[in-house]
């Protein structure tokens, strides 16, 4: 996948992270931490992929090597997050990552958003490279703070060891990723970079 095909598809994931709620989870003995669970699991792994948006955008060039790095490591993380949760999908009978919990008017609302937000790619109608890049950064820095505060909720749920790690790991990476989106936006966007150094 080419950096500006995942930056667009990032951008989009804000946007789209719900689809149909899966009923497959009303036909198993879950509880309702475990529930809860699979909600999160499944609301981190769309966020991180919904790379089937990809084939619906057109491509934006970006001359930006500083935002093309951190799309390279927002990639990186999101591909070693979502491969993380493939396997621990494979070993627990109950976990599922198809189910976000969304009801359909959540799926609606978020789809009608998302057709509005393609638009303003387009060669003719879309945003220059300056204000993309711009708001490209809001919004993942929007993105990676609601992981972030995901993991938080979950945490305070999960009572795995090993999936604890795993979360405390994507923690650190959301953490570490929204900093760097931080400086980047603070350093290029605003007069006000609380992030220089003196």
């Amino acid at each position: 996948m080419s950096i500006q095909n995942f930056l667009l598809t990032f951008l989009l994931a804000s946007l789209f992270t719900s689809c149909t709620p899966d009923k497959s989870t009303q036909d198993k003995k879950v509880d309702k931490d475990q529930t809860f669970l699979i909600n999160g699991y499944s609301h981190m792994y769309k966020t991180l992929g919904a790379f089937e948006w990809t084939e619906e955008l057109l491509l934006v060039k970006l001359n930006s090597k500083e935002l093309k790095g951190l799309g390279e490591r927002l990639d990186e993380a999101s591909t070693k997050i979502r491969e993380r949760l493939d396997r621990m999908k494979n070993t627990e009978a109950w976990l599922e990552l198809e189910n976000t919990g969304a009801s359909d008017m959540q799926t609606e609302l978020f789809a009608s958003m998302t057709r509005e937000r393609i638009k303003s790619y387009t060669p003719v109608l879309g945003l220059s490279e300056e204000i993309f890049e711009r708001t490209f950064l809001l919004v993942a820095s929007g993105i990676l703070n609601q992981m972030k505060h995901l993991t938080y909720v979950m945490l305070e749920v999960e009572k795995d060891k090993k999936r604890i790690e795993f979360l405390e790991m994507a923690k650190e990476s959301f953490e570490k990723l929204r900093e760097e989106v931080l400086k980047l936006l603070n350093s290029k966007y605003f007069k006000h970079d609380k992030f220089s150094k003196k």
